[in-house]
This record gives C-alpha cells, sequence and structure tokens, in this order.
C-alpha cells in the first residue's frame, strides 16, 4: 500500500462540530488533507495505518444526551465511503467515540434504554441504579449550574455543552 505523502508523523486529524469536514493538519496547523462524510462528526476520528479514516457521526435525534453519535464511517483518502455502520434506533445508540481493534473492527459503547425493571430483571443492582443517577445529578449540578455566586464567585457563561436539557 502506497500512502499518501500528508499521512506522516506528527500530523493530526479532527472532525470540529459544525461541520460534516474532518481535517488533517501539520504540526503549524496546517491543512492538509479534508475528508467529508455523513453528519457532524462525533468526537472520534483516527487514521488507520492505511491511510483509511475511521470517524464516528452524529444522527439527529436519539437520547437527548452529552455524548450522543450513532454512526461510524471508514473513509478513504479521497473521502469515498468504505463502509457506514449506524447504532440508532428506539432501543440502542451508540456513542460518539470508538476504539479501533487490531483485527480492523472497531468497539464502540452503545446505550441500550431500558426501564428500570428490565435493567433490574437483567441483573443491575436497584441500589446501584440509584446510585448512578444520584451520581449523574451530583456531577450536572457539581458544573455549577445550580450553584450560587457566593459559592463559587461567579455564574458559568454558559453550560457544559455535555449537560442534556440546557
Amino acid at each position: 500500500v502506497t500512502l499518501p505523502a500528508q499521512v506522516a508523523p506528527g500530523n493530526r486529524v479532527y472532525g470540529p462540530h459544525g461541520t460534516t469536514d474532518v481535517f488533517m493538519v501539520d504540526n503549524k496547523n496546517a491543512v492538509l488533507h479534508t475528508w467529508t462524510g455523513a453528519g457532524n462528526p462525533g468526537n472520534g476520528v483516527y487514521l488507520e495505518p492505511d491511510g483509511v479514516l475511521v470517524r464516528a457521526y452524529n444522527i439527529a435525534g436519539g437520547p437527548n444526551v452529552g455524548g450522543r453519535g450513532g454512526g461510524f464511517q471508514r473513509l478513504a483518502f479521497d473521502s469515498t465511503v468504505l463502509w457506514d455502520y449506524q447504532v440508532a434506533n428506539a432501543q440502542q445508540w451508540a456513542h460518539h467515540d470508538h476504539a479501533l481493534l487490531p483485527n480492523g473492527n472497531i468497539i464502540v459503547i452503545v446505550w441500550d434504554r431500558l426501564t428500570t425493571a428490565e435493567a433490574i430483571a437483567a441483573g443491575r443492582d436497584p441500589a446501584l441504579i440509584d446510585r448512578l443517577r444520584a451520581c449523574f445529578h451530583e456531577i450536572r449540578d457539581g458544573l455549577g449550574l445550580h450553584k450560587s455566586p457566593a459559592l463559587y464567585g461567579a455564574f458559568p457563561v454558559d453550560p457544559y455543552s455535555h449537560t442534556p436539557g440546557f
């Protein structure tokens, strides 16, 4: 396999929110290459050793949570879609990141929509479900959205982008 000259040590790939593009830049942030894919990128964009880009992308709809993704693509250097896979339905939704495995597969975090009763029936400890729910709210509250200026000295300018419902 002959790799494009842009695929070199020190160059980086990233997919900014608000665009369908993923960029490869050098150490001076000069854009060396651009891939265009479906949907706004998730947070995961990775370059495989053969120069193929693997990217997560956001599919509209789904759970109103930070980290929502739904789709994954492998793009050739010319942006040809080599593979597109979606986990985005009423019962499951993929996270916005993934990891490349040595065998060429990817691994993703997927939310399963379960009622509390279904989760308990599947073997979840009811106390753990409650602790996770309380922990989320504690973290959410800890971001300063519901704290007084006397406690933190100032209000945040805008809420953390991964906080749902704001």
